[in-house]
């Protein structure tokens, strides 16, 4: 059997990045196993987006990026996810949402097209 790998989402990210409910220790012990643990790109931006747009950023950034320096960020460039969240930050402020955080119970995206069986998306 290979190496295993973990990629970790946004939520399960912020409690590794707030050492809550000992998302810290597992991964520290999974790596002392040999696991890859590590998040993706586009989970960087989302991160970013979250302390861009926060009244604690200057206190939560030095421990985003000390976190993100101790696992595996799989692509895309970290430099293009953090100015995701930094633009997302800015959308929100002048009141427009980011492609990410749409919601169709609020209205902000369009309808889902429905497909019949064997159609194809054009």
């Amino acid at each position: 059997m290979g190496v295993k790998r973990y990629l970790l989402d946004t939520g399960i990210m912020s409690d590794f990045i707030n050492h809550r409910k000992g998302v810290d220790v597992k991964a520290r012990e999974a790596r002392q196993r040999g696991t890859r643990i590590g998040t993706c790109m586009p989970i960087v931006g989302e991160l970013f987006f979250g302390i861009e747009a926060s009244a604690t950023r200057d206190a939560n950034l030095p421990k985003l990026k000390r976190a993100l320096s101790g696992i595996i960020c799989w692509p895309f460039d970290q430099a293009a996810a953090g100015e995701s969240g930094r633009l997302a930050a800015e959308l929100k402020r002048l009141g427009r949402a980011h492609a990410a955080n749409r919601h169709p119970d609020r209205g902000d995206c369009p309808e889902p097209q429905q497909l019949h069986r064997g159609e194809r998306r054009q």
